[in-house]
């Protein structure tokens, strides 16, 4: 059963870069590519090192048939192999349908573009000092709201790496994605000065916006807003200039793999030596263990439980406990920006996520332990097998959807790209983890993306300036 999952995750993976419509480089950072590896790793190579490797597994500390001491039945694993197969043949089927659904387009003339002239004057405004502005902003908004509620001094120990004392129980998540204004700014900047070529001061600003953005959201060593952070300037340069498939990028991409997986090793306090960071301390790692030493852990520790977790909670699921019925999806999604946790106000109410938790391991996410059970565990747990091939299906057209849309992007207005550019930069992650509590931080961010638009546009306005474009010299035509 192992290997026919791997077999079907290599089939996937292949189908789904095979149909992308996005060309070069990009092809292997689109959307869909990024969250069918990642499922393909957790449904495809984590079966077969548990059965071909357990030495691996167990060096790591850990019993490969036990999650958080909760043993893994052989119902439950056969289940979890099901769902994961489930997962990737109908989540490629999504992707594959809506490839269907894509109009070949055409680039066009920079005076005949369809983006509307009054966007031209409301993104030809951000430049350098915008950006720099919108980066510094939000790292005061991040570390201002961290200092607010839990003391000046917790910003300091974040410098050490993750600890309790690091911990910020309560912290607004749309304050964590504050963090990541650099990296919104430098994607805003890039997209709409893509017609132009930028300045050096304009390139100075998005590098140093995006370390910044990476510099924030590195201290608490997440990767789940350190992944985004990285890609969204990254695909926002792909789509500004597409890019052939050279070794410069073979190499980049293999350095960046390494160092995303070699994180969760180092982002403790207690894992660095003294006056260490995230990066010295990551480079220490690989240095120490070796490149393939460092990646190996990805197939073997907590980066693919997901399976794990799901063969914990399959066999308990119409028995003590329920299943969602669309609480853990629909509900959720309405529940999750809540501070209570609830729509009726309640402390005392329980997302579905946390009452599964609860009901294993006694207690939620912010309590006990916190594994996560991807897109695959999300629609399984709500809906049975039914809810895996509509949720997947359903996951997969939307992100083919957005490769649609990228692979068009000459045709669509700055505000959509830069859209279609954060969402895409979230779709490993929400492959990954909760995908409903996923969505949510792509939309916090995709918020944040959008405010310089907002505010020139409403900049625009108050100065009475007309929407009027010339066509022959690309200026704007004052009255």
């Amino acid at each position: 059963m192992e290997w026919l999952a791997l077999i079907v995750a290599v089939l996937c993976v292949t189908a789904v870069i095979a149909t992308c419509p996005v060309q070069g480089v990009g092809r292997f950072l689109a959307p869909e590519t990024l969250a069918v590896l990642v499922l393909s790793f957790i449904f495809g190579a984590r079966p077969v090192f548990k059965a071909t490797m357990p030495d691996a597994i167990e060096a790591s500390g850990r019993d490969p048939w036990y999650l958080y001491e909760q043993p893994i039945t052989p119902l439950g694993w056969d289940i979890a192999l099901w769902v994961g197969i489930c997962a990737l043949v109908t989540f490629t089927l999504g992707v594959v349908v809506l490839s269907f659904a894509r109009r070949p387009g055409r680039p066009l003339a920079r005076d005949t573009a369809p983006w509307s002239a009054q966007e031209r004057v409301d993104t030809w405004s951000f430049g350098a000092t915008a950006c720099l502005v919108t980066a510094v902003g939000g790292t005061v908004i991040n570390f201002g709201a961290i200092a607010a509620i839990a003391g000046p001094q917790t910003v300091l120990t974040m410098f050490g790496g993750r600890s309790a004392e690091s911990t910020v129980p309560g912290l607004p998540e749309a304050v964590v994605i504050a963090g990541m204004s650099g990296s919104l700014a430098a994607a805003v900047l890039l997209i709409s000065k893509r017609h132009t070529a930028l300045l050096p001061a304009q390139w100075a600003a998005v590098v140093f916006s995006v370390a910044l953005s990476v510099f924030q959201v590195s201290l608490g060593g997440n990767r789940r807003f350190l992944i985004p952070a990285l890609l969204i300037p990254i695909i926002a340069f792909l789509v500004r200039k597409p890019q052939r498939v050279t070794l410069p990028w073979v190499v980049a991409a293999g350095i960046g793999a390494v160092f995303l997986a070699v994180v969760p090793m180092v982002r403790s306090a207690g894992a660095r030596l003294p006056g260490e960071n995230l990066f010295s301390a990551s480079w220490r790692y690989i240095t120490e263990e070796g490149p393939l030493a460092s990646v190996l852990p990805v197939f073997t520790s907590y980066d693919t439980e997901m399976i794990d977790y799901i063969a914990v909670i399959a066999p308990r699921l119409g028995g003590d406990q329920p299943w969602g019925w669309g609480r853990g999806t629909l509900l959720e999604f309405l529940e999750h920006p809540l501070p209570s946790g609830g729509l009726d106000g309640s402390t005392t109410t329980q997302v579905f996520s946390d009452e599964v938790l609860s009901g294993v391991w006694g207690g939620g996410c912010a309590e006990a332990v916190c594994p996560v059970s991807s897109v695959a565990g999300v629609s399984y747990f709500d809906g049975g097998f039914l809810g895996v091939a509509i949720g997947c299906f359903l996951f997969g057209a939307v992100l083919r959807l957005l490769s649609n849309l990228w692979s068009r992007a000459d045709e669509l207005s700055d505000s959509t790209v830069v859209v279609v550019v954060v969402l895409s930069a979230f779709a490993l992650v929400a492959a990954r983890t909760n995908t409903v509590h996923a969505t949510w931080w792509a939309m916090y961010a995709v918020g944040f993306a959008l405010v310089p638009f907002w505010v020139l546009r409403s900049r625009v306005q108050a100065l009475s300036i007309p929407a009027a474009w010339n066509s022959k010299g690309g200026r704007h035509v004052m009255s």
